[in-house]
């Protein structure tokens, strides 16, 4: 009956609804992985940072060439913030999915 095929329908789709809710609760541990990766590497480029300036100041012949690292491991460090940013910005638009998700997960069930 059309009424059987509806409840049929429904609760498959609540299933797939689920589905993708566990999915995206793996996404969201997979986010939280990057973003702290991306923070530790963007400590160490920060740390590569200061060790390449200290260098730098040490030695005036090395200066000139050390000028040219610092500057490349200051666009690594940018990069590193860009992509923990990029990072942060997907884990809070997962966990915002994750929330409508259970939201009409819940209204489907009520």
């Amino acid at each position: 009956s059309l009424i059987h095929a509806i409840q049929s329908s429904s609760r498959e789709t609540v299933e797939a609804i689920a589905n993708i809710s566990n999915v995206m609760g793996e996404v969201d541990g997979y986010t939280s992985a990057i973003a702290s990766a991306v923070d530790q590497q963007s400590s160490a480029t920060n740390e590569i940072a200061n060790n390449v300036q200290q260098a730098a100041q040490s030695t005036a012949s090395a200066s000139a060439n050390m000028g040219n690292v610092r500057e490349k491991a200051n666009v690594a460090s940018q990069s590193a913030a860009t992509v923990k940013g990029a990072a942060d910005e997907l884990k809070n638009s997962t966990q915002d999915l994750r929330s409508h998700i259970e939201t009409f997960l819940e209204s489907v069930a009520a």
